[in-house]
């Protein structure tokens, strides 16, 4: 129905892997804090978003830094 109005693809679909750190009493979850690494085809990411900021509109600190080896971070983390 998409193609039929128009649409057509511009990326195609990659896998991403995601996974989250925490303590094992989930102290950063319930902080409202959380640690994640990413794959996404070549891509490999390290975010850490902070708790949110109150406020009228949803905010919160975000950092992201490229990594080259997801999985060497994985083992070290």
């Amino acid at each position: 129905m998409l193609r039929a109005a128009g649409f057509r693809v511009v990326k195609r679909r990659i896998f991403e892997s995601n996974t989250l750190f925490d303590t094992k009493r989930g102290t950063l979850r319930r902080t409202g804090r959380l640690l994640r690494v990413r794959q996404a085809g070549t891509q490999h990411v390290l975010t850490y978003k902070g708790p949110e900021i109150a406020g009228k509109f949803k905010d919160r600190e975000e950092r992201e830094v490229t990594v080259a080896d997801s999985h060497e971070l994985t083992e070290i983390l």
